[in-house]
């Protein structure tokens, strides 16, 4: 897998994002996060207006390199905490 989940819930008329991720792959979700509002915002302006069109998309993302999402090494945690359950409720 990709170590990322986005997931998109609609509910009364209010749309809710979530994005879960794993530390091992993913380094910031700054970037990501910065591109779904700028698709947002664009979707938003579309409604009023049928000329938007997604040729200025990320004119507004300060940073243009997608790889910083994603880290090109393994990442190792200092800690040694276990993230398993293995107590139960």
């Amino acid at each position: 897998g990709g170590g990322i989940n986005i997931t998109l819930l609609t509910y009364d008329d209010v749309a809710n994002v979530g994005i879960v991720c794993t530390d091992n792959d993913i380094t910031s979700l700054e970037p990501l996060v910065g591109f779904i509002h700028e698709a947002l915002d664009m979707l938003e302006q579309s409604i009023d207006d049928p000329t938007v069109s997604t040729d200025g998309i990320r004119e507004r993302i300060v940073t243009d390199d997608a790889s910083e999402v994603v880290e090109t090494k393994p990442y190792i945690s200092d800690d040694n905490e276990s993230t398993s359950s293995d107590s139960a409720s």
